[in-house]
């Protein structure tokens, strides 16, 4: 399982300032928390920034390259942005995201290949949502053609099937794992992932709806997801839920967890 560390988002309203007044001990301390806790890669997003976003996501990028070993996740609803970030960077890149219907798609699969980053691609046109398994699958193959079309590695395109929330759409969660079993069935080389914490959105108590939702989604094959590593009580759910569901790695993976101090009751 890869887990994106989500944090660090512009969204938060603490982060944002951290952002805007390039407080590095902030910055650095969220990315180094959430490494601890079990993080394989460290999502930026600075898009609630406006006009600020490209120059604030290329420093906070060279911030954390150049004081942490960490794995970076580019996060941008702009293509354009993503491309000239990404043209600037160096080292191990999760690109976040790209839809279907994107109309730089070809641009944004190209040059991550050229950078040999991974992309989250959308399962979505570029402003509508699917509303069936059947839709889904269709945007994901769209996804999957193009990568092939391009050249880029198909095992590193991960599939994200957008978990809404139930407090808008309450039958959210059975579209999700539906959708994600059936994009699952069309190739094993592409990877899925999902936002964790979009399924509890607008709710009350939202991490007990999120420790719900993960071992459902671990249970559906779920490769990747973004969450808040520092929950210890999720981070546990999840390590459990993959021994549970992974004869090959799962037990090994839960083994190596508590080993580390991440696992608790």
């Amino acid at each position: 399982m890869v887990i994106v560390g989500e944090l660090i988002n512009s969204s938060r309203e603490p982060v944002r300032r951290a952002l805007e007044m390039r407080d590095e001990a902030t910055l650095l301390e969220l990315a180094k928390m959430q490494l601890d806790c079990g993080a394989d890669y460290i999502d930026l997003n600075c898009s609630a920034l406006g006009d600020g976003e490209e120059a604030t996501l290329t420093w906070v990028v060279s911030l954390i390259r150049e004081n942490l070993e960490a794995k970076i996740s580019l996060d941008s609803p702009n293509p354009e942005t993503l491309l000239r970030v990404l043209a600037r960077c160096e080292g191990k890149l999760l690109v976040n995201s790209i839809t279907a219907g994107s109309q730089l798609l070809a641009d944004v699969l190209q040059a991550a290949k050229d950078r040999q980053a991974k992309v989250v691609g959308l399962c979505m046109a570029e402003r509508s949502l699917p509303q069936s398994p059947k839709e889904t699958i269709e945007y994901a193959g769209q996804l999957i053609e193009a990568a092939q079309a391009h050249g880029f590695p198909v095992g590193d395109l991960y599939l994200d099937p957008l978990v809404r929330s139930v407090a808008t759409e309450p039958a959210s969660s059975g579209l999700f794992l539906k959708s994600l079993q059936a994009v699952k069935s069309l190739t094993q080389d592409a990877k899925t992932i999902c936002g964790l914490s979009n399924i509890s959105f607008g709710m009350p108590t939202r991490r007990a709806l999120n420790r719900a939702f993960l071992p459902l989604a671990v249970a559906y094959g779920l490769d990747a997801v973004i969450l808040d590593p520092t929950d210890e009580l999720l981070m546990s759910t999840l390590y459990a839920a993959k021994a549970l569901t992974d004869p090959v790695n799962g037990v090994a993976e839960y083994i190596r967890a508590y080993r580390a101090g991440r696992v608790v009751t």
